[in-house]
């Protein structure tokens, strides 16, 4: 289990990161948790535990895919054509 998927990927850190966009901007917070917590589930798919409820000692797992795999490239693909298309319609 590596450090990163501890605290980094917890709901603590996802209130403690998102209060400071509160005050710059909402809907950058409001983004940012959709960001986030789409990027748990698909973590949450991987083999490796995620610490949701970090400190506590036990992480959530589907055991679906390897983060190292063919997932990892499609779901990239799949955010990179969500985000080209998003931009294109807003401007258009």
């Amino acid at each position: 289990m590596s450090e990163h998927r501890k605290f980094s990927h917890s709901l603590i850190a996802m209130i403690l990161f998102t209060i400071p966009l509160l005050f710059i901007n909402n809907t950058i917070a409001v983004a940012f948790i959709i960001a986030f917590i789409s990027h748990i589930v698909l973590d949450i798919m991987n083999k490796r535990g995620v610490y949701i409820f970090y400190p506590k000692d036990k992480g959530y797992c589907l055991k679906w895919f390897y983060a190292d795999k063919i997932a990892n490239s499609v779901f990239l693909v799949i955010g990179i054509l969500a985000i080209v298309v998003e931009c294109g319609v807003r401007f258009i």
